[in-house]
């Protein structure tokens, strides 16, 4: 009674610790542009139109996005219960983050038997900056469900091994299919690491022997399952799979570039945080460790980190959000080697019994973990957006207008930015449009005289002042109201 007490305790000051940096102002900031904006288009469509297995856009299949629809479709869900907004966008991303941390909390405790770790271990997680960002777990993007499929199959993986309990193993396989459903074949890169990690943890004639074993393997015929069923509901998406996820990532068709280091330098001048100059002493701590359980945990992590770094890094295209999955093993060896530390100090300056077993991660918690998660608390609760809020200037004003008087922008056109990808403003004319105020958005070339346009750009400003009479109605920020008139220049 009084473990399951102390459990607890811990499980609730996970709970505390998660809420602002996974939770907190979640919906505070418009849609953003790319993958957030196009996927917001996809669920609000398979919401709408019931096509569950595979993603549309403009009432046709999707050509531009090839990934499975996983994600899309715990987004459509969230729509149809919390209707089409930015919570209902960002909710799965949100709550896989918190699975994950769930996950570590888990480990240590029922493995371990020392939940305080878990907490630990969930902390770090949340202390890492590149983790607690937009494009991974604070926006509705892909990465952060990624990770939590990720992370599963390596523990269920590892759970398998050290316990010799098959439903692990078919966890494992379950884990990764969901993790190919959600981002395709990004979720089969650590494969390598899984299969050194049982060869390297032995006893492969009898697992072979085992039906189970293949009863398990079976399952990923999942895989090649879906791929097949996808073609015939929409043919052609093999084509774009080898072209978008085989070829053009790895091989070289993306302007997004960079060299070999490109995610070691990301690492040490923002991902990490502070936590740099622990990374490397940690891992080499770990590799210390001699009791079997803490062993096994400690050489998957690193395996799974090396073969995910050294295949991203490879990889031509380079994108910083691309190692958010490796940031739950980063903070699994931070709390091995935090435990180990501790362990080795007990006798001579922890109290003893239970108290140390609470105290010990907890000073940990606070002076270790705390500085850099303390900076990702402030940042998500002071409510600093994290990106450029100049370019998003005109989806936020169209968010605040929504959300408190949407009439007043009846019978306006929006123009902006970026029109060769105008999504982030296509979705709030289109709620506007539901909520029954006639907002329609328009490229500056198909502008006429009589129209009145919401527009943040001031390079369109100077080409539309030579075309038209502009006629200033209001500016609020970035984002400025004119009427078009007959004419040149602007009038104030």
């Amino acid at each position: 009674m009084k473990a399951r007490y102390v459990n607890s305790l811990w499980f609730l000051l996970l709970l505390l610790l998660s809420y602002v940096p996974v939770f907190h102002n979640l919906d505070r900031y418009p849609i953003r542009l790319w993958d957030e904006s196009r996927q917001t288009l996809n669920a609000k469509e398979m919401a709408d139109n019931g096509h569950w297995l595979a993603l549309y856009f403009e009432g046709e299949p999707e050509t531009w996005n090839a990934k499975p629809p996983l994600m899309v479709i715990c987004q459509a869900l969230c729509i149809k219960v919390f209707g089409w907004n930015e919570l209902a966008i960002r909710l799965p991303a949100a709550l896989s983050a918190f699975a994950t941390c769930l996950l570590l909390f888990l480990l240590f405790r029922a493995v371990f038997r020392r939940p305080g770790y878990g907490v630990l271990a969930a902390a770090v997680l949340l202390s890492f900056q590149g983790y607690v960002d937009y494009h991974a777990i604070r926006t509705g993007d892909f990465d952060a469900m990624l990770t939590l499929f990720i992370t599963a199959a390596a523990l269920c993986l590892y759970l398998w091994r050290i316990r010799d309990d098959y439903r692990f193993l078919y966890l494992f396989f379950l884990a990764l299919f969901l993790g190919v459903m959600t981002k395709g074949i990004a979720a089969l890169i650590p494969a390598p690491a899984y299969l050194i990690f049982v060869l390297w943890k032995g006893g492969i004639p009898s697992i072979l022997k085992r039906k189970d074993t293949w009863l398990a393997f079976s399952l990923i015929l999942l895989i090649p399952g879906y791929y097949y069923l996808r073609e015939q509901l929409t043919p052609g998406y093999w084509l774009m799979v080898k072209q978008e996820e085989l070829g053009g990532r790895f091989g070289g068709d993306s302007s997004n570039t960079g060299d070999f280091w490109f995610y070691l330098r990301h690492y040490t001048e923002k991902d990490l945080s502070l936590w740099k100059w622990f990374a490397v002493p940690a891992i080499l701590l770990t590799l210390l460790i001699r009791e079997e359980k803490r062993k096994w945990l400690a050489r998957l992590s690193i395996l799974v980190l090396l073969v995910h770094l050294l295949v991203i890094s490879s990889s031509h295209t380079k994108l910083a959000w691309y190692d958010v999955p490796e940031y739950p093993f980063f903070a699994i060896l931070f709390a091995l080697a935090t435990e180990q530390i501790l362990d080795a100090l007990k006798s001579h300056f922890a109290p003893q019994g239970r108290l140390r077993s609470i105290l010990a991660p907890t000073l940990l918690l606070l002076f270790l973990a705390a500085p850099s998660y303390a900076r990702n608390w402030h940042r998500i609760y002071a409510g600093d957006p994290g990106w450029d809020a100049d370019f998003y200037a005109l989806p936020a004003y169209l968010k605040r207008t929504l959300e408190t008087q949407p009439e007043t922008l009846e019978g306006y056109k929006v123009t902006w930015i970026y029109e060769e990808y105008p999504y982030p403003v296509l979705i709030y004319t289109r709620r506007f449009n539901e909520a029954g105020v006639n907002l329609q958005y328009s490229p500056a070339g198909e502008l006429k005289t009589g129209d009145r346009i919401l527009i943040a750009d001031p390079v369109k400003v100077e080409r539309l002042s030579e075309q038209f009479l502009l006629q200033r109605l209001e500016v609020e920020g970035l984002v400025e109201i004119y009427e078009l008139k007959d004419g040149q220049g602007i009038r104030h």
